[in-house]
């Protein structure tokens, strides 16, 4: 039996491969999402059909410990973290590649330090989005409030928690996200239809095998024969379900209002 897992499990050494990749040119398969999509389901499914390590490797946060751990070395600002992108790319192509492949979930905003990272040749793309924007708001609205994305102590370093929720918190999130979705739209107008998937994160919840072997042909990539005996898991984050309750009765119709324009 498989359980989810966060991508913040990925960043100690115990992930590092023993031996240097030496298979090059090496195949990148990145997830391009938004928040609250269940990326780290995807990335579970992908780290067991055998796809490289994926996490969010370009996140500031996981880059600064990684890099820091192999350059014993810890960058203070963002200047420090993109003047070593380059190198950081190079040791990411070292030390998390399996069978060929290295992958990694990222947002918008990280995108550009992807590309300084380890740039776009031979990479493919699976653009993960959710079809229920309103519950995925609802959800990005918890998490401003919270800070706490998983079933876990873990609280990620938001610049400023939103200590009220109302209309106008709600509307400044939204365009956040909206310029997210937004990012990923233009960006997949430019890429080849080959090299790209699309795939809703609500049908890939209810069949993530349909949607493996899907992304296997797309990709022409083998899928590990261990990932036809693992009994996966998956279930629902319930530490933020009294939270997301909440918003949905008191703001469903503004949220509701919103989105529709």
């Amino acid at each position: 039996m498989i359980l989810k897992v966060s991508q913040y499990d990925f960043s100690p050494k115990e992930f590092d491969n023993i031996e240097v990749n030496t298979i090059f040119p090496v195949k990148k398969i990145i997830i391009c999402t938004t928040p609250r999509t269940a990326g780290h389901a995807l990335a579970n499914h992908m780290r067991i059909a055998g796809w490289g390590i994926p996490a969010e490797y370009f996140h500031p946060v996981m880059a600064t410990a990684i890099d820091g751990r192999w350059t014993k070395k810890t960058a203070s600002n963002f200047t420090e973290i993109m003047n070593t992108a380059q190198s950081y790319g190079d040791k990411l192509l070292k030390h998390r590649v399996k069978n060929g492949i290295f992958s990694a979930k990222v947002f918008p905003y990280d995108f550009y330090y992807l590309k300084r990272s380890i740039g776009n040749e031979n990479a493919r793309y699976i653009y993960l989005e959710r079809s229920d924007r309103a519950s995925q708001l609802v959800s990005l609205v918890a998490l401003y409030s919270t800070g706490r994305p998983f079933d876990s102590d873990l609280e990620l370093s938001i610049s400023k928690k939103t200590q009220v929720i109302n209309e106008a918190v709600i509307s400044k999130i939204y365009k956040i996200l909206l310029a997210q979705i937004r990012y990923w739209e233009v960006f997949f107008e430019k890429i080849a239809p080959s090299d790209w998937i699309r795939i809703k994160m609500e049908d890939f919840v209810a069949n993530p095998s349909y949607y493996v072997n899907q992304i296997s042909r797309q990709f022409n990539i083998p899928i590990s024969s261990v990932y036809f005996e693992v009994d996966f898991l998956e279930r629902r984050y319930s530490q933020d379900k009294e939270i997301k309750d909440e918003i949905f009765q008191k703001f469903g119709y503004f949220i509701n209002s919103l989105i529709l324009g």
